[in-house]
């Protein structure tokens, strides 16, 4: 071990030993670096022994990610590595529910900065809570030159940083550090596009009686700069006015008076900021790649060309690459809390980074997922690797992320570029998402844009004539095109104007959304006469036949469009179909998928508090899948399919049903009113006539074990001459029947005198030593009321089905076992497919 090892692992030590030790100095090396300091108080000293390492920890080296670690094991002891610690708390999407319910109901535009400024406010909350003292402890190395460029981050709860590997081993030690990714630079960029008039830019501009050009929108450029000296885009920069000290609304060296005048935590920074390395003031352009996407969107024309789709937006230079074009993924997630925190309303993203890059996916997710849930769209690109990766994997990330509207690239005649990657994508195998299983995976690209043969600004001033390639390119137009719709309501919101640029998008290849052009090629005319209704969304699950026989609720383990029977140990692949039936966007959209075996489920307990998911119920649940934007009744994306994988294990039975549960998250949307329609089930087992029973119990009510209850039995398709017999133990009979409709009680079949020519004493004994009643059902309906369990005890029955074999049978024939409360609601049950 070198001395410089030993030395910071007695700095460990020195901190904890019996109790909490603070001190000033200690060395590394030939250095003095100086200690986290702290206040003696006991508060401090709690918070500070429960995160700082100890002599006596646990090196938790697994916190080290792969890659890191084999980074680690190629390079030298003394060479900084760049990573990111990821903290193990990140804002969830109940947190943010409930931080939204506080705001009150004002104007639309008024509310959505009340979320932005409240959800900043939490994000920046949680980091200081969970940073700082590790953020202290790691100024203080940086200070004494033992680790460079460190940068904590609220958009996601991380801290960047550059350090050596025995600190990245004393790092693994802080409690709430959950891992430690690899963040090297990488050439994350692609090449550009060109057609403000193939997405009907123009035709907006001249709209009648107002054109939209997207003035007042604030279009955030992640990338490798801004040439803000082209003619072209000296006009469009964004201004942050309280750092113009010249007031002259341009960023000269009159500016640079060296203080953070807006108390954003970045000095002098007038029209954005270079996140590249140390990071500066100045995000010119290095490289001239972003300079040709900030032209697509904004472009204004005056060297003589109009190459923007939006030419009255303003852009936001964000720098995020070095002079090569070489990004790191904690440069990117500090220039969208940039972004966040100052205004910008779209992000255009033309980067991403390849799965043999092992980018930090759910950190992705999340930076992405917080930015759209702030008011901040987040466009970005599928890439141009031609496809070469192999499905699932090759669109990038960030393009994979489900709420980021993903560019495919297309040609002039609307051919998709050779280059541009398809979809779709999987997130099955990723921690703790393990979402969207491939096949068929989640639809990407979203959309497609002109990306071949590009005409835009460049670097130094003229244009690039039609020459550009990429879906780097593409991107930029649906930005500009989202520019245009936001200038015309600045109220849309990121997953309104997702779903605007989907609806509306020209259809092209195979018929419906697909994984080569996504909804198809972004139509900015089209997008811009589409009015959303206002009235409130209402998702549903509701099947098209008899809820037990829910034909929006299937198995297909083959994927080939035919139902499929479920197998017990086997990765079954169960569907759901959802629906809006109301006129609101709804994005982000959980469906939950649970499944119960009838011997636990009794006939009760499917969703007890009637929120629209069965998790309060008797079920098990399966897993979640997410619809990125569902639309209003009647568009095209008014429906969705979701899919989970059901390994069912050894059953206590064979008998199963699925429940599926639809929960819409606030935010982003609005409140559901009704949740009635948000659950349905359908039943995966049998009862074969004549030949079985089907044991199940009557439960009372979850909610109140000892409050009256009843129970209805529903026969559906059923023809007349089938009989349906309720078998009962004859000490509950009179508790169970003491008030029932449609039921008449029959004789057992052993008494039948015809089959035993015994004398009357044998059948009166004999009928003594049944312990069953049998009841027929008379009708299409049987109920049995006022049913009251004094324990809160089941009542064990059997079922029995009986059709003559010559009878013709309806091929779905159902019948439906309800539990009902007092006022005859169905409060639970189950259904079974009789078969003949």
């Amino acid at each position: 071990m070198t001395f410089r090892a030993v030395i910071a692992g007695l700095f460990g030590g020195l901190l904890v030993l019996s109790g909490l030790f603070f001190f000033k100095h200690y060395f590394y090396g030939d250095k003095a670096i100086l200690a986290p300091s702290a206040t003696q108080d006991a508060k401090t000293a709690e918070v500070a022994q429960s995160i700082y390492p100890s002599m006596e920890a646990d090196w938790a080296l697994h916190k080290i990610e792969a890659p890191l670690a084999e980074y680690m094991e190629e390079v030298d002891e003394e060479e900084l590595i760049s990573v990111v610690l990821i903290m193990d708390r990140q804002i969830s999407n109940e947190e943010k529910a409930r931080l939204f319910d506080r705001i009150d109901e004002t104007e639309r535009a008024q509310k959505s900065d009340e979320k932005r400024r409240t959800l900043i406010n939490d994000l920046k909350r949680i980091s200081r809570a969970d940073q700082s003292l590790i953020a202290n402890y790691l100024h203080d190395l940086e200070s004494a030159q033992v680790v460079a460029q460190v940068r904590p981050l609220w958009i996601v709860n991380v801290i960047g940083v550059k350090a050596p590997k025995d600190i990245i081993r004393r790092l693994t030690a802080f409690r709430n550090i959950d891992s430690i990714h690899l963040d090297i630079p990488r050439p994350v960029k692609g090449a550009n596009a060109w057609g403000v008039d193939q997405v009907r830019a123009d035709q907006v501009w001249n709209l009648a009686p107002t054109g939209y050009t997207g003035d007042g929108v604030i279009v955030g450029i992640l990338d490798t700069g801004v040439d803000y000296n082209h003619s072209d885009l000296s006009d469009r920069m964004w201004i942050n006015t309280a750092e113009d000290i010249d007031g002259d609304m341009t960023f000269t060296a009159a500016d640079n008076n060296g203080i953070d005048d807006d108390g954003n935590g970045f000095i002098d920074d007038v029209i954005g900021w270079n996140f590249s390395g140390t990071g500066n003031n100045d995000p010119i352009d290095a490289q001239g790649h972003g300079t040709h996407v900030a032209g697509t969107v904004a472009g204004d024309g005056t060297g003589g060309t109009i190459t923007g789709v939006a030419p009255a937006a303003q852009i936001m230079a964000l720098r995020e690459s070095n002079t090569i074009a070489l990004s790191t993924e904690q440069e990117c997630w500090a220039g969208m809390q940039y972004a966040l925190d100052n205004g910008a309303d779209i992000v255009n993203f033309s980067s991403g980074w390849l799965d043999s890059w092992f980018p930090a996916y759910n950190t992705w997710r999340t930076a992405v997922n917080n930015l759209m849930d702030g008011g901040v769209l987040f466009v970005t690109i599928a890439h141009n690797d031609s496809n070469t990766t192999g499905s699932p994997n090759n669109v990038r990330t960030p393009g994979r992320v489900p709420l980021a509207v993903t560019v495919g690239a297309t040609d002039n005649a609307d051919a998709i570029g050779l280059f541009s990657n398809n979809g779709p994508v999987t997130w099955q195998t990723v921690a703790p998402s393990f979402d969207y299983p491939w096949p068929p995976g989640l639809l990407k690209p979203d959309v497609t844009a002109p990306g071949v043969d590009v005409n835009s600004t460049v670097l130094g001033g003229g244009y690039s004539g039609d020459t550009w390639n990429g879906t780097s390119m593409a991107a930029p137009h649906a930005a500009g095109v989202a520019a245009l719709l936001l200038e015309k309501d600045p109220t849309l919101s990121p997953y309104e104007l997702k779903f605007l640029l989907e609806e509306t998008a020209l259809e092209l290849g195979a018929a419906g959304p697909d994984n080569v052009y996504g909804w198809g090629r972004v139509d900015a005319l089209d997008a811009a006469n589409y009015v959303i209704d206002s009235t409130n969304y209402d998702l549903s699950v509701t099947g098209t036949s008899a809820v037990w026989a829910n034909s929006d609720i299937w198995v297909d383990n083959d994927d080939d469009g035919s139902p499929d029977t479920p197998v017990a140990l086997t990765n079954n692949h169960l569907y759901a179909r959802i629906r809006n039936t109301g006129g609101e966007v709804v994005s982000n959209v959980e469906v939950k998928f649970y499944y119960a075996d009838v011997s636990t489920l009794g006939i009760s307990g499917f969703d007890p508090n009637g929120d629209g998911d069965p998790a309060d119920g008797n079920f098990t649940y399966i897993g979640s899948y997410r619809v990125p934007t569902l639309g209003p009744a009647g568009s095209d994306h008014a429906e969705a399919i979701a899919l989970a994988n059901w390994s069912i294990p050894v059953p206590t039975g064979d008998h199963w049903c699925v429940g599926i549960g639809i929960v819409a998250d606030s935010p982003p949307n609005t409140v559901e009113v009704d949740t009635s329609n948000n659950s349905g089930f359908k039943n995966f087992f049998n009862i074969i006539t004549s030949s079985s029973t089907f044991a199940f119990n009557i439960q009372p009510l979850p909610q109140n074990l000892s409050a009256p209850f009843g129970v209805e039995i529903l026969k559906r398709n059923l023809p007349q001459e089938a009989i349906v017999e309720l078998i009962v133990d004859k000490n509950y009979e009179e508790r169970l029947f003491a008030r029932n409709e449609g039921f008449s009680r029959v004789k057992e079949p052993l008494l039948n005198d015809s089959m035993k020519p015994m004398g009357e004493e044998y059948f009166k004994v004999l009928e003594n030593e049944i312990p069953d009643a049998r009841y027929r059902i008379d009708s299409d309906r049987a109920v049995l009321r006022q049913i009251v369990s004094p324990k809160g005890e089941p009542f064990p029955v059997k079922l029995l089905v009986t059709i003559p074999e010559e009878v013709k049978a309806h091929e779905e024939m159902t019948i439906i076992i309800n539990t009902i409360d007092m006022e005859g609601r169905a409060i639970g049950g189950i259904g079974l497919n009789v078969i003949h």
